[in-house]
């Protein structure tokens, strides 16, 4: 993700010197050690709310902008970095503009009982969601829908955990379209190559838990397909529209498969 960052400041000529790109938790441990800062943009916003952000921008004490497309949080707690929150245009203007692709929208039903899983931390547990869409039923049910919907389209495939990731992975490749995964511990040179293999073309489903919902731009994929049921709104715009990156003659495909549009709208 800094590596995009860093290409998108070179693609429009920014000077390299007079400015750096790290994560928050680097940054937050290494205040002051490259120099003053004069001005710290926030990506992601919705994330400051965190005490990493807090510390960052209390030491440097400076001018700050924040930007994100979910100006929200499933704690509640408030973004007081931010003075002022200026609304930016809704989705519909951005794509008569060609910022972001149309779309279509399918919502199967796959009946899935979610009345005993439990909530951890405002949100669906992750082991119980993984039991409840475990079933060879539903997995049948996934490979059905993108047959029908985006067959022969690459696609983001958002899973619960790890476990759940690797399943479907499995299951597509099984069944000849070939897919990969990756995890937060997969080393940085494995994914980049994987996610360098994913724009080239040279596989169609990438699955994923946690990985690809905030700052991952990849316009070579036509389709999102939901697998994860969430109590979080952020979290549902991040996944629903990870596959809006405008590419040539793109109409992109989402398949929310877990009742998400029911829940959030």
């Amino acid at each position: 993700m800094k590596n995009q960052h860093v290409e998108l400041l070179e693609e429009y000529g920014i000077d390299k010197k007079m400015t750096r790109v790290e994560s928050v938790f680097t940054e937050a441990n290494r205040l002051g050690e490259n120099g003053p800062v004069d001005l710290i943009i926030i990506d992601e916003a919705h994330l400051s709310g965190a005490a990493s952000y807090q510390k960052v921008c209390e030491y440097y004490n400076c001018k700050r902008i924040l930007f994100t497309a979910t100006f929200s949080r499933l704690d509640g707690k408030p973004l007081s970095l931010a003075d002022t929150i200026v609304t930016g245009i809704t989705a519909k203007e951005l794509i008569k503009r060609g910022n972001i692709s149309d779309y279509n929208y399918y919502a199967p039903d796959l009946n899935i009982d979610l009345s005993k899983v439990n909530k951890t931390a405002g949100d669906f547990n992750n082991q119980q969601l993984g039991e409840a869409m475990g079933t060879k039923k539903i997995y049948g049910d996934i490979l059905k829908y993108y047959n029908m919907l985006a067959k022969g389209k690459q696609a983001i495939a958002y899973c619960i955990n790890i476990q759940h990731s690797q399943d479907v992975c499995e299951m597509f490749n099984k069944n000849g379209i070939l897919a990969r995964h990756m995890y937060s511990h997969t080393p940085e040179k494995e994914r980049e190559n994987i996610l360098r293999d994913f724009k080239d073309g040279k596989f169609k489903i990438l699955c994923n838990c946690n990985l690809i919902s905030e700052g991952i731009t990849l316009p070579s994929a036509e389709a999102g397909l939901l697998l994860r049921p969430t109590l979080s709104l952020t979290l549902y715009i991040q996944q629903a529209m990870r596959c809006l990156t405008p590419n040539e003659n793109k109409k992109a495909v989402i398949i929310d498969y877990v009742n998400n549009i029911q829940r959030h709208g």
